[in-house]
């Protein structure tokens, strides 16, 4: 246990695991990013079609503005906004631009598909249309691309023997043997990717204390989350991590630093 509480700091870089979209191609002659876009359909079969701004190319991040029109029948509607925040499992959430209209929930996939809408969606004129939940994705969207894969691997700290798996949207925490002594999970407000900065919110799961519980202990649960700010440099093969919102005690003490990728 001495060693859990210890060490979880280091856990941080693992919030930038990479949540990026390869772009479909504009057609508007236009200098920046290449629009992104998906198409679901639900089992009434109306028609989602999403297209995403981004401010990077390939990236879908904190800020992007949206426009998702959903078509029944010869009847469109439009909703238009901002995407207010990114997880690195592909789950967007939609904040419309309607005053205050409630956000909603998209998801995609590595392969760039849309597969869920929830949630009320509000469209412009003043009405509210009800997410379907799941829907299936058509062929030649113009999404694409991966989730939860630009930093997968093993990344390690500047002490010795310290070091973390990241796979896809999960990481386990290792020192010194082949034991990981702690798990979580992780979301961030950017597209992880070389030359990128943003903030990360990082959330314990498990510990192992002879074995992995997800009970975990009233020091560990009472500051499970965390939030920092996370650097990534040109090579994309560094992080650095800096303000947590925790900085003392065993379990986040170690939290800001430098990890290089093996």
């Amino acid at each position: 246990m001495k060693n859990t509480f210890k060490v979880l700091g280091i856990i941080a870089l693992m919030a930038v695991i990479g949540f990026s979209m390869a772009a479909c191609g504009g057609d508007d002659g236009s200098t920046g990013p290449d629009l992104i876009t998906f198409k679901s359909t639900d089992t009434a079969g109306n028609t989602y079609n999403l297209i995403i701004t981004p401010t990077k190319s390939n990236e879908i991040a904190t800020g992007n503005s949206y426009e998702l029109t959903i078509k029944s029948g010869q009847t469109s509607k439009l909703s238009k906004g901002t995407i207010t925040f990114v997880t690195g499992s592909g789950a967007l959430t939609m904040q419309p631009r309607n005053s205050g209209s409630e956000t909603f929930t998209v998801t995609v996939t590595n392969s760039g598909q849309m597969t869920n809408i929830s949630g009320t969606i509000a469209v412009e004129g003043g009405e509210t249309v009800t997410g379907p939940g799941q829907v299936t994705p058509e062929g030649g969207g113009g999404g694409g691309g991966n989730v939860g894969t630009f930093l997968n691997g093993k990344w390690a700290a500047t002490s010795p023997d310290r070091y973390l798996v990241v796979s896809g949207d999960t990481w386990t925490y290792y020192e010194s043997s082949p034991d990981g002594y702690t798990k979580g999970t992780w979301s961030s407000t950017v597209t992880p990717a070389a030359n990128t900065t943003g903030t990360l919110t990082l959330t314990i799961t498990q510990i192992n204390s002879g074995g992995w519980t997800s009970d975990l202990p009233s020091i560990v649960q009472s500051v499970k989350t965390n939030t920092a700010t996370f650097t990534i440099n040109a090579a994309g093969n560094q992080i650095t991590i800096t303000n947590p919102t925790y900085t003392t005690g065993g379990v986040w003490g170690t939290l800001a630093g430098t990890y290089t990728k093996q």
